[in-house]
């Protein structure tokens, strides 16, 4: 029974993390399920039934045991979205998983996630659920030369990586940005409230993104750097002005935490024990974390506003609505606008109303 009991934790495992486009995974998953069920059973049944009996009903085992896990996977398992695709402006395909939020309605807040070095979007996984129970549509993208972004120069920017090329890293901020734009043409989507969680150098690019993106209202570090592979943090750490930023880091990498709460007083700085934890393995080292995350999110990006003023990227004027936008500036680009919860939020991040709104 015991036996049993193992291989089915280790198939249910195995289901609730494959990727859904990974038909092996799921299967090898469900097929250690099945397994686990039918051990269990028969070890069980063994104790109370003659060898002839049990052989009698073997097969009505597998068949509820099949049944049972059929349930599991689609009751317990978190639905997992679809996978997205779109191009960069210097031409290279980012991919992306995208979780709506729970119907409601209601467009909802987005956290866009980026990923470690060397890693991709599927270690995100262990954080979406919990945003999605709180209400966020979540975003989780590999970075060029990670995963399966980078086409048609996918090989040439894994060797890249592999090699530490700085220019790659530096230009990580146009997937962001790629996702964005994406992002602004959903209707499901409050553009008004936009967070962006990174971890280790996609700390870097979050924080260098949300510098050129005033929209951004929330950014997560976990585990950030003040220069890995040649991105500067610092500089963009100062241009986040009264955003809320939080900066998590165990004992041992907590210098480039201190530095940057330095640079930034409006920073929320976490130091979360001495154990080893680099970005997203804090998610198995310290369950806790993901409330924190979830917590410093929700609160970042507010209520939903009744009154919120839009803007075009780059632009330091807002105007009261869509309309007067428009009528300012001629035909908008969905895929440029970008939205404030309110007059205050606009002008505390250095624009201004339009004279003639």
């Amino acid at each position: 029974m015991i036996r049993g009991k193992r291989w089915f934790a280790k198939g249910a495992s195995r289901v609730c993390i494959a990727n859904p486009l990974n038909r092996r995974s799921l299967l090898t998953g469900v097929y250690d399920v099945c397994y686990g069920w039918v051990a269990g059973l028969w070890r069980y049944g063994t104790g109370l039934l003659e060898a002839n009996v049990m052989n009698r009903w073997r097969g009505k085992y597998v068949v509820a045991a099949v049944a049972l896990t059929c349930c599991g996977v689609f009751s317990v398992c978190p639905a997992s979205g679809e996978v997205v695709r779109f191009q960069t402006t210097d031409g290279l395909e980012i991919v992306g998983d995208y979780r709506p939020a729970a119907a409601g309605g209601m467009p909802a807040p987005v956290a866009i996630m980026l990923h470690m070095y060397g890693s991709d979007r599927s270690s995100w996984k262990p954080l979406m659920e919990p945003l999605h129970v709180a209400g966020f549509a979540t975003l989780a993208i590999d970075l060029r030369g990670h995963g399966e972004s980078g086409a048609p120069r996918k090989e040439a920017l894994h060797e890249m990586i592999k090699a530490g090329a700085g220019v790659v890293f530096r230009d990580m901020v146009m997937d962001v940005e790629a996702a964005r734009q994406w992002l602004a043409l959903r209707d499901d989507i409050d553009q008004a409230r936009i967070a962006l969680v990174g971890a280790s150098i996609g700390c870097s690019v979050a924080i260098n993104y949300a510098a050129q993106d005033v929209s951004v209202d929330v950014v997560v570090a976990m585990t950030p750097g003040t220069g890995y592979f040649g991105v500067d943090s610092t500089i963009p750490m100062r241009m986040l002005g009264s955003r809320p930023v939080l900066l998590l880091a165990t004992e041992h990498e907590r210098q480039a935490c201190d530095k940057l709460a330095g640079i930034q007083p409006h920073a929320t700085k976490r130091i979360l024990g001495k154990m080893t934890a680099h970005g997203t393995r804090m998610f198995q080292a310290m369950p806790g974390v993901k409330k924190m995350i979830v917590d410093f999110l929700t609160g970042g990006v507010g209520q939903r506003s009744p009154a919120p003023v839009v803007s075009v990227s780059g632009s330091a004027v807002f105007f009261r609505s869509l309309k007067a936008l428009a009528a300012s500036t001629g035909p908008v680009n969905r895929k440029t606008v970008r939205w404030f919860n309110s007059a205050d939020e606009a002008t505390s991040r250095g624009l201004h109303a339009a004279q003639s709104d």
